[in-house]
């Protein structure tokens, strides 16, 4: 009977009958391609596009945000026509929203490097930002840029670096694809809101894939067992970029204070050097004696007691533990036992870094060049994607310290064929860092003529405070940006004479039966290791070697210690 009669002769109750159930069909319809409620923390939300198309014919922008809600949308978005400089709008914005979020929690007022940019440097990336609400439908954007982030207990750092990455984005969005994934775990400060904006800003800014996971699957952990789970999570923080990645660039990022111009560094030089992995340098701070003549200088009460010396905070390299040169060297000179050598009066921690390389390279440390390097990560580092979408480079641990998802690669799946060689994870250098077994498998899968770059003009700190004694340094160039690179082939390394060094110094976690060793304090444990795979064949023939080579020494001294 309903049938035949007309809307207007319905029932009120039958009426509403009819709307909730094309409200419901709707939902359904909806909830099986553009959101997701999670029934068990109704916070957690996961928001896609839909699914039926392949990855690489997407026409909009994917979005994917669970464990977190996105930040209201900005009410004069970036395409907006009566907004004579919308990403300055932007921008502004973004940064009101955080200093609000901050002071509504009682914390302290987000910090912000002084930052500068050189649009001329950086003309392929085209500072041509473009404003229409379907710059993603723009022909031409042919390359790839993905950007990995991996956050915990950031509120410190987030302001600074989410401004930093909106204002490179907008250089990089004219002529690439931009796909950006941040794995937040375990947060206890305000980054969980401090994301929501960002969130926000990334979607205002017609990014092409934004992919923001809320984890609390791994809360603490101690030092000795964190390469294992660093591991993990940086895996995490990858693998929504995977289906996009393609051939492109593909950045990892810390939790660091950086500049826009850091990152569009790091695209230049990797494009540039036709590297496969480019990182930066971080910065870091240590206690020094203010020596004579210096400003804030008194005479100790005791020239034989530390404690009555005035000391100041300098700035120095951060990155010891992971850092090799080319050669296979540390930052600075040790020595065993007692560690680094102490800087002197007439040392400088930042000039004196990588003295330990060739004249020639300690040289381009000073001069603020690009440098070659076996490994190193310095807060953040650009890849060739294809190292990972390719050849399955994963981030990992060593069987000494719990191996990370076994040979289906934990979070990204299958590996690389290196993984299943005979002994080669017993050849690591035992409970190093996730960031150097890196270095080490891309020098492998290039067969010992890998690219692997420092950025010297990359500077990134972990905090605001750092940042400033970096800047305020008295030392020369390496801490002070370049503005004279006018011709590339200064800039350029010369490949033809990089080759993997004979050994890289390991400074182990563990001792090859897995047992906990003090990186800063067991000296005594300091060795090299030879950074190319060796079959068990080709290691039973060296040793045979060496002890020949051993025998035939003892015998000439022997015979030489006999002669009259």
């Amino acid at each position: 009977m309903l049938a035949n009669a007309s809307w207007a002769t319905v029932s009120n109750q039958s009426r509403q009958l009819y709307i909730l159930a094309g409200v419901a069909s709707i939902l359904f319809i909806l909830g099986s391609t553009t959101l997701f409620l999670r029934s068990d923390d109704p916070a957690r939300t996961l928001v896609t596009w839909p699914t039926t198309t392949s990855a690489k014919s997407k026409s909009r922008p994917v979005i994917e945000v669970e464990g977190i809600n996105l930040g209201r949308p900005f009410t004069a978005p970036v395409s907006a026509s009566s907004v004579t400089d919308p990403l300055a709008l932007l921008f502004d914005t973004v940064q009101s929203r955080f200093a609000k979020t901050m002071r509504d929690a009682g914390r302290p007022k987000p910090g912000y490097p002084t930052c500068s940019l050189n649009p001329s440097r950086y003309e392929h990336t085209a500072l041509h930002p473009v404003t229409e609400s379907h710059r993603w439908q723009r022909p031409g954007r042919t390359s790839v840029i993905s950007i990995a982030i991996n956050l915990k207990d950031s509120e410190g750092v987030i302001p600074a670096q989410s401004l930093a990455l909106l204002q490179a984005i907008a250089y990089l969005l004219t002529y690439n694809k931009v796909y950006i994934s941040i794995y937040e775990n375990g947060s206890m400060d305000q980054t969980h809101a401090l994301l929501s904006d960002f969130g926000a800003a990334l979607q205002a800014l017609k990014v092409d894939g934004i992919f923001i996971h809320s984890s609390r699957m791994i809360s603490d952990f101690g030092f000795n067992d964190r390469i294992v789970m660093l591991s993990e999570i940086r895996n995490l923080a990858l693998k929504p970029l995977m289906p996009f990645a393609e051939t492109g660039t593909l950045i990892f990022i810390n939790d660091v204070m950086m500049c826009a111009s850091d990152v569009l560094e790091l695209v230049h030089q990797q494009r540039l050097q036709q590297a496969d992995m480019v990182f930066g340098m971080d910065w870091g701070t240590v206690h020094r004696k203010i020596r004579p003549g210096e400003p804030g200088y008194e005479p100790p009460l005791d020239p034989e007691d530390d404690d009555t010396y005035v000391y100041t905070n300098v700035t120095r390299v951060y990155d010891m533990w992971v850092g090799r040169g080319v050669n296979g060297d540390l930052v600075y000179p040790f020595k065993t036992p007692g560690g680094y050598t102490p800087m002197s009066a007439n040392e400088s921690w930042v000039s004196d870094a990588y003295i330990t390389q060739s004249d020639a390279d300690h040289q381009r440390w000073l001069d603020g060049l690009p440098l070659p390097m076996y490994s190193g990560w310095g807060g953040m580092s650009a890849f060739a994607a294809s190292l990972f979408t390719i050849e399955h480079l994963r981030f990992r641990s060593s069987v000494t310290s719990g191996w990370t998802g076994g040979h289906s690669g934990g979070a990204l799946g299958t590996w690389g064929q290196l993984m299943s060689a005979p002994g080669y994870l017993e050849q690591d250098c035992p409970g190093a860092s996730e960031c150097k077994y890196v270095g080490r498998d891309i020098w492998n899968i290039r067969n010992g003529r890998a690219r692997i770059v420092m950025a010297t003009q990359v500077r990134t700190t972990y905090s605001i405070d750092d940042w400033h004694i970096m800047i305020e340094s008295a030392d020369p160039a390496p801490t002070t940006l370049r503005t004279d690179f006018d011709k590339e082939n200064v800039e350029l390394i010369d490949w033809s004479k990089v080759k993997a060094p004979e050994g890289v110094v390991c400074i182990p976690s563990r001792d090859k039966s897995g047992a906990y060793l003090d990186v800063w304090a067991e000296y005594n444990h300091r060795y090299r290791v030879d950074p190319m795979y060796k079959t068990p064949a080709e290691l039973e023939e060296a040793a045979s070697a060496s002890a020949t080579k051993s025998s035939e020494s003892t015998g000439s001294v022997t015979i030489a210690t006999a002669s009259p």
